[in-house]
């Protein structure tokens, strides 16, 4: 058993010694010039606009402009991405991983990943962030989080 735990120490430790060594350069920037209060950790609080239940934990966005990056959560698993373009009212957002847990009531979570896949276009409007479809449609609004 003490082996066990060894082996697991020892896998751990390499895999956080690679992680430390990849190379963090960002890969991209934004070409076009870019509203920068969008680099920032935003709370989800309407999913189409309702309100978010708050009986469980709130879907984040992070959004990284020196990295073109994304992560967060969407209520139940954690997620991170890229950003594809982004100009100063169109975002589009790539996820490309997520975590795979089972949590109750999925449909929210579910409808959190559809409506960030389908955003086109975003409004700062005060400490809100909010994302709009191709026809106009409000699909998430956000508040800034720090």
């Amino acid at each position: 058993m003490l082996l066990q735990y060894a082996k697991r120490f020892l896998f751990l430790s390499l895999l956080l010694l690679f992680s430390a060594c990849q190379n963090t350069t960002p890969t991209t920037t934004p070409k076009t010039p870019v509203n920068q209060r969008l680099h920032d950790i935003w709370i989800v609080k309407k999913i189409n606009g309702e309100p978010v239940e708050k009986t469980r934990k709130t879907p984040i966005l992070e959004i990284n402009l020196t990295t073109m990056k994304i992560h967060g959560n969407d209520g139940c698993n954690e997620f991170s991405g890229n950003i594809k373009s982004i100009s100063d009212t169109k975002m589009q957002l790539q996820k490309i991983r997520e975590t795979e847990i089972g949590c109750p009531n999925m449909q929210e979570s579910a409808q959190f990943n559809t409506n960030i896949q389908q955003a086109f276009t975003y409004q700062l409007k005060g400490l809100n962030l909010i994302f709009f479809d191709e026809n106009g449609k409000e699909l998430l609004l956000f508040l800034k989080g720090d």
